[in-house]
């Protein structure tokens, strides 16, 4: 079974190497593919596991999306960066988020191995923290281009809030009616 953290230590291993040459080994970066398809894959995994709460789906999901989009944009950047030859500033930055990126395996790993999150708090903190520092130092994807690469365009976002909304609404009146009908039996 492939571990996160060994994939994680792969990873940091071939940035540390990038450091100590002073240029990066565009032919190392397919090593990254591993940890992107299979956080990739585990997201449908978790959302098809209908023993966890919705909470716990959505921690876990956010957690392997982050890492499955961190990994892929850092793969990217990687690739650029040699042909650009920003040898080795990209690759320094990519470092700085191994220890997050260890952070987060740890967790992901307890709960493939052991099918249960110990720490929901810790694991969604690692994961946001993985993510804020993604984004500051440009290894995260914006919520548009998310948004573009699933095929979800801005009318189907607003007819979801939309619907959405009218069923909590629609939902209240219900409760109403009911609370009215329970109170005339009385």
């Amino acid at each position: 079974m492939l571990k996160y953290s060994d994939e994680v230590g792969k990873i940091g291993n071939i940035l540390s190497d990038y450091l100590d040459k002073g240029m990066i080994d565009v032919s190392k970066l397919d090593d990254l593919d591993n940890i992107i398809k299979k956080s990739h894959s585990d997201q449908i995994t978790v959302i098809n596991n209908s023993y966890l709460s919705a909470d716990e789906q959505m921690v876990l999901f956010g957690a392997l999306r982050n890492i499955s989009q961190t990994a892929s944009v850092m793969k990217e950047k990687l690739y650029y960066a040699h042909i650009k030859g920003e040898n080795p500033t990209t690759a320094e930055l990519a470092f700085e988020l191994i220890p997050l990126f260890e952070n987060l395996s740890d967790y992901i790993d307890d709960y493939f191995e052991n099918r249960e999150i110990f720490n929901l708090e810790k694991l969604e903190m690692f994961s946001r923290n993985l993510y804020k520092k993604a984004k500051k130092t440009g290894f995260a994807k914006s919520v548009s281009t998310q948004l573009e690469e699933e095929k979800i365009y801005e009318n189907q976002i607003v007819d979801f809030v939309e619907k959405f909304n009218e069923k909590i609404i629609s939902e209240l009146e219900l409760e109403d009616e009911i609370g009215l009908d329970n109170e005339s039996l009385d």
